[in-house]
């Protein structure tokens, strides 16, 4: 047979047996057989399919069918493994911050915990550094999985109570003991300064600002670093203001600074001469000396200084006149200085000049203060009283000429006093008035509406009251002369 028949068996719709070449024997039936697991099953639906796709000969033919059950045998094996034994070094009690080597056998895996002061987490050998109890837990796993666990306890001996000399300030070469409580033994450092490094209370003699560092070993042997700073006191730096200059009657303040305790002398103008800054008030050029104390290492000085004396300017007030019914305002004058400010100002033209114009309604007293270059000060008085005589009949002049001379350029009220309330006018020889004021310090310059007017003869009329009348009213004919 060249095309036998390629058989494809499927139960329940499952492949079980891919390809089977049915090769035929001559008068036997050809055996196969195939196992599947069933599951839940419990029919079977065969399906027997020929894959030949070549035709001739591939013909098969089945004899019977027959199901059996397979047999599943079962056993069981027990396998024992030895639990590791994880052994750790034994509780130690060390001194703060000493380190402890940690060692653990019995397994090929380890994990300490916790692991902040350990060198290693995860070996069997780190090294701890502590500076508090602590229980140390350490896993170990062997290769076959299985883990244990052992503790390290280790102790930090109690610190013990340490004094020492404070921290202190010294005089330059001076000496002073140092001493330290608590320990056995001791170690200063530097050596180069202390007379006995290995005492307890050594002498110590700086040259310098120095740091003094101890280590002090207790009785379990563990040490504690302290340290004690030494300062040396910087030489006093004694001072007393420069030269000073005051005005003659004035005072100024010295000032003196570095010590603790002062004394100035010559004492007797001086306002205080125990404090660092008196007042003095001198009458001529003094020279003032202070002694100057400190009282931590007991330095001294004596200082000079002097206070320079300055005369006043010699101020001198004046006035033109006094204040009547012919003159009413007076100029003041001042000299012998270099700035000048009058009392009181309301009646001043300008308290601020050496001359200002003083206008009183009643006799008064200026009082000029004069200021020279230095800034010392002189003062004078002068009255200018304020009268009804020496009436001069309010009279007026009868010509002016405006032509800018100085002299005679204005037209208006002189020589009549005190004037207020007045109406001053003045018309042409058509009756046009030119000019007209209130102002008892106003005067006709010549001029109309700007224009310069023509010379000839002109009326006036002034109506007013004065310090010396109540009423007083003139008119009459003047001549502008060009």
């Amino acid at each position: 047979v060249q095309n036998p028949a390629l058989l494809q068996l499927s139960i329940n719709g499952r492949t079980v047996y891919h390809l089977l070449n049915a090769t035929p024997r001559e008068c036997e039936w050809v055996q196969f057989y195939v196992v599947w697991n069933s599951g839940a099953f419990t029919s079977a639906d065969i399906a027997i399919v020929n894959k030949r796709v070549t035709a001739g000969g591939n013909d098969f033919a089945i004899d019977d069918i027959s199901f059996a059950p397979v047999s599943i045998q079962h056993e069981s094996v027990t396998v024992l493994l030895e639990r590791p034994v994880v052994t750790a070094n034994a509780d130690t009690v060390i001194c703060s911050g000493k380190p402890v080597q940690m060692n653990v056998t019995g397994a090929s895996q380890y994990t300490w915990s916790p692991s902040a002061t350990l060198s290693a987490a995860d070996i069997p050998n780190p090294v701890a550094v502590t500076e508090v109890t602590t229980q140390y837990i350490v896993t170990g796993t062997t290769q076959s999985g299985c883990v244990a666990k052992d503790t390290v306890n280790v102790a930090i001996f109690t610190k013990p109570f340490i004094s020492r000399q404070a921290d202190t300030t010294i005089c330059r070469n001076s000496s002073l003991t140092l001493w330290v409580n608590g320990g056995v033994s001791y170690i200063w450092s530097p050596t180069q300064s202390v007379d006995n490094p290995v005492s307890q209370t050594p002498v110590a003699s700086p040259v310098s600002n120095t740091i003094y560092r101890v280590i002090v070993t207790d009785a379990n042997n563990c040490e504690h670093l302290d340290s004690v700073k030494v300062e040396i006191k910087p030489p006093a730096q004694f001072q007393v203001n420069s030269p000073i200059q005051m005005c003659l009657q004035d005072s100024v303040s010295l000032l003196a600074s570095g010590g603790d305790t002062y004394f100035w002398s010559p004492a007797v103008t001086v306002s205080d001469p125990l404090s660092p800054g008196p007042r003095v008030s001198p009458a001529v050029t003094t020279d003032y000396t202070v002694t100057i104390s400190e009282s931590v290492c007991g330095e001294t000085a004596t200082l000079h200084t002097r206070v320079n004396v300055l005369p006043l300017p010699v101020v001198s007030a004046g006035r033109s006149n006094d204040i009547d019914c012919s003159y009413g305002e007076s100029r003041l004058s001042a000299s012998g200085a270099r700035t000048y400010s009058w009392t009181p100002s309301a009646t001043l033209s300008n308290a601020a000049v050496h001359n200002p114009v003083a206008t009183p309604r009643v006799s008064t007293v200026y009082t000029v203060t004069g200021m020279d270059m230095a800034g010392c000060k002189g003062t004078d008085t002068v009255i200018v009283r304020v009268t009804s005589e020496n009436k001069g009949g309010y009279s007026l002049p009868n010509a002016f000429t405006p032509n800018n001379d100085g002299l005679n350029d204005c037209f208006g009220v002189k020589f009549w006093g005190i004037v207020d309330n007045i109406e001053f006018s003045v018309f042409d020889r058509w009756g046009v008035r030119v000019f007209y004021s209130k102002d008892p310090k106003a005067c006709w310059d010549g001029t109309y509406k700007g224009e310069k007017q023509p010379g000839g003869v002109y009326v006036y009329m002034i109506k007013a009251n004065t310090g010396c009348e109540p009423a007083v009213f003139r008119k009459g004919t003047f001549v502008l002369i060009r």
